[in-house]
This record gives C-alpha cells, sequence and structure tokens, in this order.
C-alpha cells in the first residue's frame, strides 16, 4: 500500500502539470495492485477508476487537437493548473465545484474530430488516432464501472466491510473510506458521481455519441443542482454541456431543448452577477448551509472583479450562441446520426473555441468481450507503451 500510495500521490502531481499519459501509467500500476488487494468491483476502487479514466480522456484529447489542445475560454491570467479529482488527498472542495469552467472547455469536442492534414503523415497520423480511439474506449469503460460503484454505494446495495453491520441496524449511512485513509460522506460521493457522469459526457461528444452524451450531462446536472447554490458557475457549466450535446441529438424533439438549457446557462451567470454584487456590498454573509456555500465569500475586491469580468466575457459568449440557435433553428442530421450543418459548425468553433479543425471520420466506443465480465478490469487497465 505505501507504494500505492506514492504512485497515485505522484499520479496527482503529474496531471495537476497535464502530464496525462504519465498520470495514466502510475494509476495503471496503483489499480492493478488494488484490484488484487480489495477486489475486482471494489468501493476504494471506485474514485481511482474515475481518475484513471479522467487521465485517459484528458490524453486522448491533448493529443488530438480537437480542442486546439485543450485551450480554455473565459479563463482568467492567473487560472489554476488543472487539477485530478481528489481522490488522493480527500473530497474536493467547494470552491472547485463552483468555479469549474472545464465545460467551456470541452463542450461540443465531438462535432470537431481530428482531421488528418498531411498525407505524408498520414499513416503515423493513422496510427496516433487509433490509440486515442483506444484510449476513449478503456476511458468509458473504466469510468462507467467508477460510476456503477458509486451508485451502489449511495443506495446501499454495494458497501465497504465496516458498514455492513451498521446497514443491518437500519443506521446505515453512504460512506467511503479511500485507501489513504479519509472517508467521504454521502455529499462527497455524490460530487464525485456527478463528475463522473460529466467525463462520460465528454467522451459521448469526442466520440460523436450525442444520445448518451445528453444522458450523462443532465445525471450529473441533476445532481449537481441538488449539490450547489442557483449561481453556481458548476451548474452553468452543466446546462451549456447539456444543450450543445441535445442540438446534435439523434431525436429531432430532444434537439427543441438545447436552446432551453443554454438559456439556463446564461441565467445562471446572471443570478451569479447579482450575487457577486450582494457579496461586494456585503449585503450577504456566508452562508453555513453547504449547498448554499459559494468561494464567492473567500474572494479579495480585485479577485471579485475578476471574477466579475470573467462572468460577462462567458455571458456575451452564451449570448451569441442563443443569436446562432435563433438564426439556425434545426441540425439537420445525416443518416448515421451526425450534424451536417456546416454554418452552425463553424458558428460554434469561432463562438466558443476559435477552433479551425474541420468534421473527420467517425469513432465508435468499443464494448468489452461478450465472454468477459462487466467488472473484468482487465480488459480496462492497460499500461500505455513508452
Amino acid at each position: 500500500m505505501v507504494s500505492v500510495k506514492q504512485d497515485l500521490d505522484e499520479a496527482n502531481k503529474l496531471f495537476a502539470l497535464k502530464r496525462y499519459d504519465s498520470a495514466s501509467d502510475l494509476i495503471a500500476s496503483a489499480l492493478e495492485s488494488l484490484r488484487d488487494t480489495f477486489g475486482e468491483d471494489a468501493p476504494e476502487l471506485a474514485p481511482i477508476l474515475h481518475i484513471y479514466g479522467r487521465a485517459l480522456l484528458e490524453h486522448a484529447i491533448s493529443v488530438s487537437g480537437a480542442l486546439g489542445g485543450g485551450g480554455t475560454i473565459g479563463s482568467t491570467e492567473d487560472a489554476e493548473p488543472t487539477t485530478a479529482p481528489e481522490m488522493i488527498s480527500g473530497a474536493r472542495h467547494e470552491d472547485e465545484m463552483h468555479g469549474d469552467d472545464n465545460g467551456l472547455r470541452e463542450q461540443n469536442a465531438a462535432a470537431r474530430k481530428r482531421k488528418v492534414a498531411d498525407e505524408g503523415n498520414f499513416d503515423a497520423n493513422k496510427e496516433e488516432e487509433e490509440e486515442d480511439d483506444d484510449d476513449l474506449g478503456i476511458a468509458f469503460t473504466v469510468l462507467d464501472l467508477s460510476r456503477v460503484i458509486f451508485e451502489k454505494l449511495l443506495d446501499g446495495s454495494h458497501t465497504q466491510e465496516s458498514h455492513q453491520e451498521s446497514k443491518g441496524k437500519g443506521k446505515f449511512k453512504p460512506e467511503l473510506h479511500l485507501v489513504t485513509g479519509e472517508t467521504w460522506s454521502k455529499r462527497e460521493i455524490e460530487s464525485e458521481l456527478a463528475e463522473v457522469r460529466n467525463d462520460l459526457g465528454d467522451i459521448g461528444l469526442e466520440t460523436e455519441n450525442f444520445e448518451q452524451a445528453s444522458d450523462d450531462y443532465e445525471a450529473s446536472l441533476d445532481i449537481l443542482k441538488n449539490l450547489l447554490p442557483p449561481y453556481s458557475r458548476r451548474v452553468s457549466d452543466g446546462h451549456l454541456r447539456l444543450g450543445l450535446a441535445l442540438e446534435f441529438h439523434p431525436d429531432v424533439e430532444q434537439r427543441k431543448h438545447a436552446k432551453t438549457h443554454i438559456e439556463q446557462a446564461a441565467n445562471v451567470l446572471r443570478r451569479r452577477l447579482v450575487q457577486l454584487e450582494r457579496v461586494r456590498s456585503h449585503e450577504d454573509k456566508k452562508p453555513s448551509d453547504e449547498s448554499a456555500n459559494d468561494h464567492l465569500w473567500d474572494l479579495d475586491e480585485d479577485q471579485l472583479r475578476r471574477e466579475k469580468k470573467d462572468i460577462e466575457e462567458m455571458l456575451k459568449d452564451l449570448e451569441l450562441k442563443l443569436d446562432e440557435l435563433a438564426a439556425n433553428p434545426s441540425t439537420v442530421l445525416k443518416d448515421d446520426g451526425k450534424p451536417v450543418n456546416p454554418e452552425l459548425e463553424k458558428a460554434i468553433k469561432e463562438a466558443f473555441l476559435g477552433a479551425t479543425e474541420s468534421l473527420a471520420s467517425d469513432s465508435e466506443l468499443h464494448a468489452p468481450p461478450a465472454d468477459k465480465p462487466v467488472n473484468d478490469l482487465s480488459t480496462r487497465v492497460k499500461r500505455k507503451k513508452h
């Protein structure tokens, strides 16, 4: 366990430095050891499966060029480095949940799949794309296993040994003991599950599986709305992701809800501006209720000013997006369910990422072999080639 904890600690540092490939190597090694100790689908593995899937996803995005190397929109010049889900040092902080803008970085990735531009390097690029797709397939299956474990922890059907007795006496409360010794409460488990569903949605966008992306984003948003205040940037982010996935949903009726969620994303930010002014004028004291808490109360005057500027810039982007939706009320899809509205695709790129990539070939997630049980990690934990 000492070596496992060392691997996880180092992986967390590598993730923060955006060295996702190296981080995934260390996490895969830790998972192999933990699987032997705890079992294939032990609760202790759920947070580590999450960060493993997240590292594979981030690596695939960073090398694909589909998102311009993972650039952000609406981020401030002193933005913090990318951080991994805190399965190593404890539960995620509330301010990380409130201030997360990653959705404004990853949304609509699927509508800009990578394109091989250099014919002379076709073979090398094709091999790299195949490895990226393999990363995404593994990321999907480990994240989905993490989802199943977290959901079973919350409904009481899957508990750690130390909680079996209390569950039988009717005193059961969902808890998760991490391999590092910390304990997560129900709220912290729900927070992590919301991010797992969000990451699954990101894979759905990246692989152009808009129906799956919509389902996962909606599930994530439903959890977040119960955990965070109605003016949380993370809630706005959740509405935005869901809206962009619904825009390309194969069901025409579902696509009609895209505009509603993008409007809600903008409304949440408008409410945040109002709350920000109340904080600046000291009209509101910092709430004691966790679900109403927000990092706004921890910002100084200069940080509040930059927060306001940041939100106003994001609102402009959202309003531009809404104008585009009004001008292009429906997205035409091909027989395979992929969007074929080039003007809309171009507008989305310019509005949210400034990307120059074009749509390319489809990419499908591959399910594990039929003879493999759903919780068999041997099909999911991959040691990267060096």
